[in-house]
């Protein structure tokens, strides 16, 4: 088996920006502040919603949404018939598709945050060696290896030391070089105050001993929404290692401004020391727009002082991705290369249909989701419009990618895998899309030990209420998808039209065949809960 790029070529950055990199901002050190699980007082572990905790649009839940779901460029969606063919063609059926190996409920809205209840959730989580850590709008816990939950639910309130009636929204985590890390966000849309919370764990463990940081998540008369959350990690020189937070950048008045990007030290984080970070401002695309929703990578390389990587799609209508590669992992050093992948096309989805009602379900936008390495190459994924099934009749679907993205500096491409008989031959760029009367959307994807791609992803249509699905990308048996994950919902019709906006797809560091997914679930028309589940591409090695 052989692995090949689609050469691209670099990009010239906009005159404004100093060496092809982002505007530089400011610097400092995060003091650290030291928090227990011992010390938190779990919160009831079943609330039963009533009306007092109906669900909420929170002025900074309203201003969210606002911003969120604005409208993009008009444009054409993707042709079905040839996203099918050239999914057929590139990968061929797979005789080995991917399998759930266990699943289990997490935590539901309103559990753990009794002054919120949002609706839904939202989700974040990630995978240690003997805890499943799960994170939601406002509180977080972890579970055992069977499950079982172990920790929590701790309200993010508490643990982050704010007021009970604040709101700590937008949770994102991951798990890397012995430490987990969770991420919140907090503004107050009366004062214009905005943070963005930080925990890492002092140990490998969710339990016991964390320190929390703080970093402003105003920039100017702007504030912080949607993080990513990236990892690197150096073995030989840990002070190369990364954590990198991500947001994008709304005026007060609820329209986009900018992205914004905080570099930390990774080794003093793990510490609990004081941490040196630079904050990065306004990525562009690959046509020198300012890029809406950056991600940073997770990347599960040692990446022995090559520095990190940004993907990001552009807003609407286009076939470009684009990947910054910051090379030289100094802090606050601009040393970036800016490349633009072409890729199949993409566009914002509509939102989803679901059976005996005319409410649909948001799919957000196309912003990317996903972008994770692994071998120096990156798994990505975002959703798009889809059409071929008559006038006005587009679907939503997702749009599955694979980046070469090297340790050197030479370009950034899709990768192609050679390999004569293997039906995981061909280019990596594919789709996600079911019949006509169906909408897939919310997905998230990692690696496992293999490179092979593992996701999972909400699916619904015109006769299929919601329901979480999986599916993969193995090298050699190609594409396969649409698995439940755990019980299947044949009647629950989502009545509020909301769906989150995040699932989580994390690498298990215990046996990394498996990739740990979750995503949302409806328990009734207007209350969530979340579903985690243990997910396997080959019980072979490849």
């Amino acid at each position: 088996m052989s692995v090949s790029g689609l050469q691209a070529a670099p990009v010239t950055a906009p005159v404004d920006q100093a060496a092809q990199g982002p505007l530089a901002g400011d610097g400092g050190i995060s003091a650290p502040h030291v928090v227990n699980t011992a010390a938190a007082t779990p919160q009831a572990a079943a609330p039963s919603k009533v009306s007092a905790l109906s669900p909420i649009l929170s002025p900074d839940n309203a201003a969210r949404e606002a911003a969120q779901n604005r409208a993009g460029p008009a444009g054409p969606s993707v042709n079905r018939a040839q996203a099918l063919a050239a999914n057929a063609t590139a990968n061929g059926p797979s005789a080995n598709p991917p399998a759930v190996n266990f699943s289990f409920n997490g935590l539901q809205e309103c559990q753990g945050d009794a002054a919120f209840c949002w609706n839904p959730p939202d989700q974040g989580a990630a995978g240690g060696p003997n805890h499943y850590l799960e994170m939601k709008n406002e509180s977080w816990g972890a579970y055992d290896r069977n499950g079982n939950l172990v920790v929590g639910p701790i309200s993010n309130q508490a643990w982050w030391g704010y007021a009970s009636t604040a709101s700590l929204f937008d949770p994102v985590a991951t798990f890397g070089g012995g430490h987990f890390y969770m991420v919140s966000l907090f503004f107050d849309s009366n004062s214009g105050a905005s943070t963005i919370n930080l925990s890492v764990s002092n140990t490998n463990q969710a339990s016991g001993g964390w320190c929390n940081y703080f970093f402003a998540g105003n920039l100017g008369a702007t504030w912080a929404d949607f993080p990513k959350l990236g990892i690197t990690h150096d073995s030989v020189t840990p002070s190369n290692g990364r954590i990198l937070i991500s947001t994008n950048q709304f005026n007060f008045n609820n329209s986009f401004n900018t992205n914004s990007l905080y570099e930390i030290r990774k080794d003093q984080l793990d510490a609990c020391v004081g941490a040196n970070f630079f904050r990065w401002n306004t990525f562009t695309n690959n046509d020198g727009s300012v890029a809406f929703t950056i991600v940073p990578a997770v990347n599960y390389d040692n990446t022995a002082g090559s520095g990190w990587w940004v993907g990001m799609v552009n807003f609407g209508t286009n076939n470009v991705v684009t990947a910054w590669h910051e090379t030289c992992d100094i802090i606050g050093n601009n040393c970036f290369q800016r490349w633009g992948v072409t890729t199949a096309g993409y566009s914002i989805p509509p939102n989803a249909r679901q059976p005996g009602t005319a409410t649909r379900i948001d799919t957000i936008d196309n912003r990317l989701q996903s972008f994770n390495i692994r071998y120096q190459k990156a798994w990505a994924m975002h959703a798009t419009a889809v059409g071929g099934c008559g006038a006005g009749n587009d679907t939503s679907g997702l749009h599955l990618f694979e980046l070469f993205t090297p340790t050197s500096a030479t370009a950034a491409s899709l990768v192609t895998i050679t390999d004569p008989g293997g039906a995981g031959a061909g280019t990596h760029d594919a789709y996600i899309i079911g019949a006509c009367s169906t909408d897939q959307y919310n997905g998230a994807v990692s690696h496992d030990a293999n490179g092979n791609a593992l996701f999972i992803y909400n699916e619904s249509g015109t006769t299929e209420y919601e329901n979480p699905r999986m599916g993969g990308w193995h090298l050699e048996t190609g594409l396969a998808y649409g698995s439940f994950v755990g019980a299947v919902n044949t009647s629950i019709q989502n009545q509020l039209g909301r769906n989150g906006d995040y699932s989580a797809a994390a690498i298990d560091s215990v046996d990394q065949r498996f990739v740990l997914g979750c995503t949302e679930i409806l328990l009734t028309s207007t209350f969530w809960g979340t579903r985690c589940a243990r997910l396997i591409n080959s019980a072979n090695p490849i």
